[in-house]
């Protein structure tokens, strides 16, 4: 609900350009008779600018307050909140999902749990069913997906679901971690310094700030764009992975393999690269990518790193818009067809599902809207909105054999 400070503010950009015009016209009426000098001439001009300037706050601000409807990277910006209030579906356990989830696999059904933060969740992705996990519960008949995915979590929080398998009933079967390079950020304090931060920067931001669209959008644009905590996001990234930081993931990871092999599941990890920027031979994460796979190859998990997926691509046909690098309906479509003939096979590996852990999540509450960062921020152009992310779908080929590899 609107509150009254917000109303205020938004009366404001009303205000200012009435008031400049009302200005304007006394000040012209005053001198028209008078003989011109340059400081009237300036004056005059001055006045013709600002009350522009006013119209077209006012425009931006009532473009941003009922019409925008996008997302930015770190989900700072009131426009943003809003497209979570319009857009985020939760589920009977608070998972955006369009489907409510139950703790035991149905009789004669398969489960692929997704583990995931931002990118799975689908920021920035209006329809749910655009992300890739949706699209494979489509083409995987006889398969329950889950969707365990929660903007800004990390590999601590997967360990904290995984843990909890061990004192209910959620049963696991297959899990697909889906990694984004900034998982170890929390154990970084560089990188959390930062983080937190530019947060406390936001939260005490001025009335302006807090209730103005506009002004939130300009000033998270802005901070994007010069401040050099936020500036320095991917170098604080790069430089946890050459650092003890990685050793630390390390064990976490291993703890994952852990948790979901002595539950009776199988683990399946893919990683995603950022897509802020080309991802030819000058994508500066190319040696993270070469730790992580090294590390699944040496510990037997099974890996798809999205990367090559990705790499024919420029980033603005792989991000939601051009303030945010989280995927589209088109990236999620190239994610989708990646894993399926994996997932395919590891099913086919194993027919019946062992009697795992479990797994148990916390009831949605009618405002439990999320509202935090997602990956960091893009600076592209803005990618078509009618994207044909359709168009690299890949159907199965016998829906009679669920997990048969097409021949």
């Amino acid at each position: 609900m609107t509150d009254l400070a917000d109303t205020l503010v938004y009366l404001l950009f009303w205000i200012v350009p009435i008031l400049l015009a009302l200005i304007l016209h006394t000040y012209l009426s005053h001198h028209r008779e008078q003989p011109r000098t340059l400081g009237s001439l300036l004056a005059g001009n001055g006045l013709v600018f600002l009350f522009f300037a006013a119209l077209l706050a006012l425009a931006g601000e009532s473009y941003f307050r009922f019409g925008a409807d996008f997302t930015d990277s770190y989900g700072l910006s009131r426009v943003t909140t809003r497209w979570n209030e319009r857009h985020y579906q939760a589920n009977n356990w608070n998972f955006r999902d369009t489907e409510d989830y139950q703790l035991a696999i149905r009789p004669g059904m398969r489960r692929i749990s997704f583990l995931g933060d931002s990118f799975t969740a689908g920021h920035g992705v209006e329809n749910p069913e655009d992300r890739f996990p949706n699209r494979l519960r489509k083409r995987l008949p006889g398969v329950e997906v889950h969707i365990l995915a929660r903007y800004s979590a990390n590999t601590g929080e997967y360990i904290q679901l995984l843990e909890e398998a061990r004192k209910t009933g959620y049963q696991v079967d297959l899990v697909v971690m889906a990694y984004c390079l900034n998982d170890l950020g929390d154990l970084y304090p560089p990188w959390t310094e930062t983080m937190n931060r530019m947060n406390q920067n936001y939260r005490h931001a001025n009335l302006l700030v807090e209730k103005s669209y506009l002004a939130s959008f300009l000033v998270n644009r802005l901070a994007g764009l010069v401040n050099p905590m936020v500036r320095n996001y991917f170098g604080l990234l790069r430089e946890a992975y050459a650092t003890e930081t990685w050793d630390a993931q390390k064990q976490r990871l291993l703890q994952v393999q852990t948790l979901v092999e002595s539950a009776g599941g199988q683990l399946l990890v893919v990683t995603f690269p950022f897509l802020h920027q080309p991802l030819d031979d000058r994508y500066p994460f190319a040696q993270v990518h070469a730790q992580l796979g090294q590390f699944w190859k040496d510990h037997q998990v099974r890996h798809l790193d999205l990367w090559d997926t990705y790499r024919p691509y420029p980033p603005e046909d792989l991000v939601v818009n051009a303030y945010d690098a989280h995927p589209n309906p088109f990236a999620h479509a190239l994610a989708g067809d990646a894993l399926e003939p994996l997932l395919r096979e590891m099913l086919n590996q194993q027919q019946d599902p062992i009697t795992p852990g479990s797994l148990q999540f916390p009831r949605p509450s009618e405002s439990s809207i999320p509202g935090d960062a997602g990956s960091s921020d893009a600076s592209v152009h803005q990618p078509p909105l009618d994207h044909p992310a359709q168009s690299v779908s890949s159907e199965a080929a016998d829906r009679d054999q669920p997990y048969r590899d097409e021949e």
